[in-house]
């Protein structure tokens, strides 16, 4: 049995349930395949490696492909051309990893290799468009994105955002799944409440919390992209990105590897999103909590 789902713009067949992502349209033709089967244990030719490729998690990629080791609890994922993904699920594999790896590294790999770029941010859709929330682990895009949820804004992604081209020469971002995952001391610092709730898969100081119903289905085009920093003042700064430095500071926020053959069409698609979004800088200070202050950045800027 077969489940199609919509996946990022696209339409994508799993060969079990996803709860975090929403249901296809009933005749819609599958753009990416997910097969059960065997993948091998380390890449031919392997142009890039993670540092921790002995470890228990660890990747391996290469011009249309990529091999992801999840670990013990989990299995290896084998993405190819874009479009197909095997999985060979270990004998102790917990579904909640399966899932996760699937809908994090694995779907920023599989999007690169169609050529689009994915980023390593979290994204809220607002009245002025979608606000792109960047920044290395710890940098707090998802206690940010939880934040703007509430102040009325809709979440799009979580940890992955897909940029695509969108006419006439613009750029948008479609949703990804319904699922983001928050460190306690963040969901007691907002207020949440997530007792009972389901918790992160590998990591756990966080909860999982399903998105709010009203997550944004549609193409969103983009409008601002805040790359999240600490900084070492008292106070929040947001500092503008111009010019040349864009393109940099995108490249900065790019999810995995990029390899040129994969990518004759990403210079034009970098150029569009420099070009379109008002790119910001925003650093918080190291010592307290200043998510309002952030958010108020984010939004007035």
């Amino acid at each position: 049995m077969t489940y199609a789902y919509s996946f990022h713009g696209l339409t994508i067949s799993l060969p079990f349930p996803c709860p975090y992502l929403p249901c296809a349209e009933s005749d819609a033709a599958p753009d990416v395949t997910v097969v059960h089967g065997p993948v091998a244990r380390e890449l031919d030719n392997a142009v890039a490696t993670d540092d921790s490729w002995a470890a228990g998690y660890c990747w391996q990629a290469a011009p249309g492909r990529y091999l992801l080791k999840g670990g013990m609890k989990s299995g290896r994922f084998l993405v190819e051309g874009g479009s197909r993904i095997t999985l060979q699920r270990n004998e102790n594999a917990e579904e909640k990893r399966i899932l996760f790896h699937l809908l994090h590294p694995v779907t920023a790999a599989l999007f690169c290799q169609r050529g689009l770029l994915a980023l390593h941010a979290s994204t809220a859709d607002t009245p002025a468009g979608a606000i792109v929330l960047c920044g290395r682990s710890l940098a707090g895009k998802s206690t940010t994105l939880a934040a703007l949820l509430q102040q009325g804004c809709a979440m799009i992604a979580d940890d992955v955002t897909i940029v695509r081209p969108a006419a006439p020469g613009g750029v948008e971002v479609v949703a990804g799944s319904s699922v983001m995952h928050l460190w306690d001391d963040a969901v007691l610092g907002i207020g949440l409440n997530v007792s009972g709730g389901s918790r992160h898969p590998t990591r756990r100081g966080k909860a999982a919390l399903t998105a709010p119903a009203a997550s944004s289905p549609r193409a969103t085009p983009l409008r601002k992209i805040c790359i999240l920093e600490p900084g070492t003042g008292e106070s929040v700064e947001a500092t503008r990105i111009s010019g040349t430095d864009k393109l940099d500071a995108l490249l900065e926020c790019v999810y995995g590897p990029l390899f040129q053959e994969e990518h004759p069409g990403l210079f034009p698609l970098l150029a569009a999103t420099a070009e379109q979004a008002d790119i910001f800088r925003i650093r918080r200070p190291g010592n307290r909590w200043s998510l309002d202050e952030v958010v108020s950045a984010i939004l007035d800027g």
